[in-house]
Parts: structure tokens; C-alpha cells; sequence
């Protein structure tokens, strides 16, 4: 699963981050759904990492900042040290801030022979994941690359941070990885090592690409080809336990819509309201970080059902509508840092679920059955038919993406 493609990428910033050199590596990924090579290059304190259906990450490991390049889209999202440091330590208050245990690896006297090398198993676990490391002391100048992985690692990308044994824990080369979370697994597999000197344009941003200050998941729902005016009202949502997730939302979008026909007797109002459910459980919006997270940790790795009602009135004319929609999200796991990661790039206090299927959404969800738009927050398929019916059409057919 992407997730721990994801997670298996964050090991390997952590290890190979500020390596004093150049180098570029090659590794097979195996188990994630998405197998392939992931390429890292690294060039001083600045790391590159190329990655199958993944943005591109570049690290730069004197300032602690980390760039995404969405190649797909010509854009980036850059996040400071800062942020990453807030976002980890919103995870370990939540933890009661408990920091990672001391690395402890443990031979299991296992040998196997990798790419014609001899290697022996070390076994290493924390709460959230195993791993085995398969380490050879045979690797042609094993001491010189070590050296250069063992350089200083200091602030968010420092492996200690992030609950992973450094290099100078090894005794040798860590040839294979294997991550274990929950049932799923992925084995990466050092395949090459090449010393070549590494461009420094590699590590640059492309001039053609735009920053996302405010991540696309920022914007609101997809409402292309409408000419609209958002009018803001002040109605507290309703949580009522007794009712279920269809009326909840139903309520509020009644609510929402009458408290502003009556501001806008003249006007058609449109009105939504979308709520997340799991286990029987209504998740509204987090009202803080902390909450944040424990939605997030509750949502990982299931499924949940979304469901937004949208009602539409016209009072001049005594006329309303309304309809419902539901869509079933799964989610990928996700670990710590993955979830400190997310948070640190979304402001998730004006959303049901703490998240968005928009912009970053595809990091943390693996599939949608049913309409995305209504998990963005407007089902506009519906909606467009329902509008029809008030003499309301787009100017232009929308085209919405997908997640």
C-alpha cells in the first residue's frame, strides 16, 4: 500500500539525509501495490528522491526543509523545518509526549546471501512497525559509504525523531529492509551504489513550477461554471446522537439554508452540509490539533462513509429541494510521521474527518466508491440536475478530477 511506501521513504530520509558526497542509490520496492525502483541521490546536505507514482521529494538537510515536486501538475509545496516541528509535536502530545525508544537492534543469527553478498538478519520494532535489517560487511568500501551516511543528522529528519535506529547502529551496509505494519509489508532492496557525481540542478526546482502556498485542499468545493455569491451564516451544526448520519446532515443543511433565505428572501440559496461516520460514529470537525490526529488514527486503514445533504430554496416562489449523497473513502494506513506529515501541510480544523479528498488527499486515501465531488463537499452531479429544476444551469460544463 502507498502508505508504507510512504513510510519507507521517511526511513530512508532519516538514514540518508546530509550524507557528506555524492551519491545515487537504487533500491526495488516490493509489496506496496506500487512496485518499482526508488532512486535517491544525494549531494552534500541535499537529497532527491525519485519515487513510482510518488511526488518527487527533495530534502534539504542543513535547513530542515522539505519540497514535493507534483510533477503531473507543475507545482510544489515547500514545508519548513518549522512546520514539521509542530506537526511532530502535536503527534507526541497526543502521545503524551513519550519520545521513541533508544534503536535496538537484535541479531537473529539469520544469514542470506543478497546480490552475491553475505548478509545477517537484525531485527528492530517500535509500536507502530518491524523491521529487519539484512546488513553485509562485505560491500566494497562499506566503511567510506557508511561514513558518508553517518554524517550529523540534526532536526526533524534526524532518525532518532522519527523512531529509526542511524547508521552508526549498523555493523555494515543494510542491503534489504523489511517494514512490517499490521499485515501489510514492503521490501526494499539495495540494488546499486554508484559514486558519480550528481548535478546540482537536480535538487532545484523547476522554473515552470508554481508553489501552492494554500494547498488545493484550501479551495472550496468544485462549483465551476455557476455564477454564485457565498453568503457566511452563523448556525451552530447539530450532533444530535439520536439521529443518523442522512438527518444529521440534512438538519444542518436546512438550517444553514433558511437562516440565509430569510437575509435573501429574493435569492436561490443553496445550502450543504457534510458529516464523516464510522463505526456508527459521527465525526464532525476537530475543534483542535489533538483531535486531528485521533480522527486521523481512527480513520486509518478503514473504511468510512461520507455523506453530505445539500438543500435548495426559493422562497419567492415557495419551492425547495433537497437530496442526499453517500460515499464510501478508504483509507490508507497510516503511520506516525505520515499523519504529522499530512497535518503539517493542511489546516484540518474546517473539515469533516480532519481531512480533504482534494490536493493532498491522495496521500491518505486509497479509493473512493461513489461520487468524489461529494466527498470534496457538493455533490455536483446532483446538484446540477436539482438546480435544473430552478431554472439555474453552469454557463459551462464542469469538469471535476478525480482523487
Amino acid at each position: 500500500m502507498r502508505n508504507l511506501a510512504a513510510l519507507f521513504s521517511i526511513i530512508i530520509f532519516g538514514l540518508l539525509v546530509s550524507a557528506r558526497g555524492d551519491l545515487t542509490i537504487v533500491q526495488r520496492v516490493e509489496g506496496t501495490g506500487q512496485n518499482g525502483d526508488v532512486t535517491v541521490k544525494i549531494k552534500g546536505d541535499k537529497e532527491r528522491i525519485d519515487a513510482p507514482s510518488q511526488p518527487t521529494r527533495i530534502i534539504d538537510g542543513k535547513t530542515g526543509e522539505l519540497t514535493d515536486l507534483m510533477n503531473n501538475k507543475k507545482s510544489f509545496v515547500r514545508i519548513s523545518a518549522a512546520q514539521i516541528k509542530a506537526a511532530a509535536e502535536t503527534i507526541n502530545k497526543f502521545d503524551g509526549d513519550e519520545k521513541p525508544a533508544a534503536p535496538k537492534l537484535i541479531p537473529t543469527g539469520k544469514k542470506e546471501t543478497i546480490n552475491g553478498y553475505e548478509t545477517e538478519e537484525y531485527a528492530y520494532e517500535t509500536p507502530q512497525f518491524k523491521a529487519s535489517f539484512w546488513v553485509t560487511t562485505k560491500y566494497p568500501d562499506a566503511a567510506g559509504i557508511l561514513k558518508q551516511m553517518q554524517a550529523p543528522i540534526s532536526g526533524a529528519w534526524k532518525p532518532s525523531n522519527m523512531g529509526m535506529p542511524d547508521y552508526t547502529d549498523f555493523p555494515g551496509l543494510p542491503l534489504k529492509t523489511v517494514i512490517s505494519v499490521g499485515d501489510n509489508k514492503v521490501v526494499t532492496t539495495i540494488m546499486s551504489i554508484k559514486k558519480d557525481s550528481v548535478s546540482a540542478a537536480d535538487f532545484d526546482i523547476p522554473k515552470d513550477f508554481q508553489e501552492l502556498k494554500r494547498p488545493i485542499e484550501a479551495a472550496p468545493p468544485p462549483v465551476e461554471g455557476f455564477e454564485f455569491e457565498i453568503f457566511a451564516t452563523r448556525v451552530d451544526e447539530r450532533f444530535h446522537v439520536d439521529l443518523t448520519l442522512r438527518e444529521l446532515t440534512a438538519l444542518n443543511a436546512i438550517r444553514k439554508a433558511m437562516a440565509t433565505a430569510r437575509l435573501r428572501p429574493k435569492n436561490i440559496v443553496l445550502a450543504a452540509d457534510t458529516l464523516v461516520a464510522i463505526d456508527d460514529r459521527v465525526l464532525g470537525k476537530p475543534k483542535d490539533k489533538d483531535a486531528a490526529v485521533a480522527m486521523l488514527r481512527r480513520l486509518s486503514g478503514r473504511a468510512h462513509e461520507v455523506c453530505t445533504s445539500v438543500f435548495i430554496c426559493d422562497l419567492g416562489c415557495a419551492k425547495s429541494a433537497s437530496f442526499h449523497e453517500i460515499s464510501r473513502v478508504h483509507f490508507h494506513r497510516l503511520s506516525r510521521d505520515k499523519i504529522g506529515n499530512y497535518l503539517a501541510r493542511v489546516d484540518p480544523l474546517d473539515k469533516a474527518g480532519a481531512y480533504a479528498a482534494q490536493g493532498l488527499g491522495s496521500e491518505i486515501i486509497e479509493k473512493i466508491d461513489g461520487a468524489y465531488t461529494n466527498v470534496v463537499g457538493l455533490p455536483m452531479e446532483k446538484t446540477i440536475t436539482a438546480l435544473a429544476e430552478f431554472g439555474v444551469a453552469p454557463k459551462t460544463r464542469p469538469v471535476w478530477p478525480g482523487p
